[in-house]
């Protein structure tokens, strides 16, 4: 019988030493997973602005090209004009070259002053000029859109080259985020590997075998309420009065049944005891590894900062029909209490989320 026992203690070290080496790989699993959850995020952001330089570049390289065919547009135009003009100058030259040789030039030349003489060359040279500036002006601006062209071809060569590099680096910084994303979903998944471990391995002992070093994460689904109540309501978004706006709830809003204490769901430490705007007199309860709960709309304080706290001890008091807050935080992040409470709790008394319709 002796023998029995003994390996049966011998049984239960062995499986308390397994608990303690999975629930220390659990937490570093944790702090691995905030790690690739951070990093995911700065590479997302990374990509927005990367996103942001693409379109910025895109839509120079619409606008370079948009300027570039405008001026296609326009020399076309004014190279028609210009063709018609040369018609009409050849025209009116071969007029003049006709009328030279029936002799109207010997008439048009013949003066019997020099003040007529002048008169004639003028108006020859005024018609010649008009049209000779025309086609200078063709000349320089065809120029003109050459140098624009070679400038715009540069131009749309730069950005292309921009949008190439961009292209490769939105390629590298997607490749990493999925990298990061699939190295999260892995030490996800392990995760709740050892959380199911653990489990299993505790349903083996009895409660004077466990180990005495406790893992607030080990809780999940085996807390009590810190009082009992009559009705609640749950975490998340819900509508107002009117249903014209959605908030949100960080915790539960457990309605007292009686005035009672509010005891502590699990051991751990008072990091703060004081008033907290719109939460009232709150109390804070660290337990380790940076799992807070949230006790507020308290009476009265039965405790003192500082105090080292096991479960089940008494940190104030409320009275009947009013509020408690009560919240699960993983460093500042809301967590659902509902996912760490024992459900037969909740069950037994009244949602009131449920009269508004919306089940959360």
């Amino acid at each position: 019988m002796n023998v029995v026992s003994v390996q049966a203690g011998i049984e239960a070290v062995s499986i308390a030493k397994q608990i303690e080496e999975k629930s220390e790989n659990y937490l570093k699993q944790d702090q691995k997973k905030r790690k690739l959850q951070a990093l995911i995020f700065k590479i997302s952001k990374e990509l927005e602005k990367l996103e942001d330089e693409r379109r910025d570049i895109e839509e120079k390289i619409y606008l370079a090209k948009k300027n570039a065919n405008r001026g296609i547009t326009d020399l076309k135009i004014r190279e028609e004009m210009i063709k018609k003009e040369r018609k009409k100058i050849h025209k009116q030259l071969r007029m003049l070259a006709s009328w030279y040789k029936l002799g109207i030039g010997d008439v048009l030349f013949s003066s019997t002053s020099i003040k007529d003489l002048d008169k004639r060359v003028f108006y020859v040279k005024r018609f010649l000029s008009a049209q000779g500036s025309r086609l200078n002006q063709f000349i320089d601006d065809k120029k003109d859109y050459q140098v624009k062209k070679i400038s715009l071809k540069e131009q749309l060569k730069e950005l292309a080259g921009l949008r190439k590099k961009l292209k490769g680096r939105e390629s590298k910084t997607k490749k990493l985020k999925n990298y990061h994303t699939r190295l999260f979903k892995r030490a996800d998944k392990k995760q709740k590997d050892l959380f199911a471990s653990i489990r299993s391995l505790r349903s083996n002992l009895s409660e004077k075998e466990e180990p005495k070093l406790e893992y607030f994460f080990t809780k999940k689904g085996k807390l009590d309420l810190p009082i009992n109540i009559q009705n609640w309501e749950a975490f998340g978004i819900y509508p107002t009065k009117h249903r014209r706006i959605h908030m949100n709830r960080s915790g539960l809003e457990l309605t007292s049944n009686s005035t009672q204490r509010v005891k502590i769901v699990a051991s751990g430490k008072v990091v703060f005891q004081g008033l907290l705007p719109a939460y009232g007199k709150t109390v804070i309860v660290d337990h380790g590894n940076r799992y807070y709960t949230v006790y507020a709309g308290l009476n009265q304080f039965h405790t003192d900062f500082g105090d080292d706290l096991d479960e089940g001890e008494d940190i104030g008091k409320i009275e009947e029909g009013k509020k408690l807050v009560f919240e699960i935080r993983k460093f500042s992040e809301a967590m659902d209490p509902r996912q760490w409470l024992k459900n037969n709790k909740l069950l037994m008394a009244k949602d009131l989320n449920k009269k508004s319709g919306i089940q959360l």
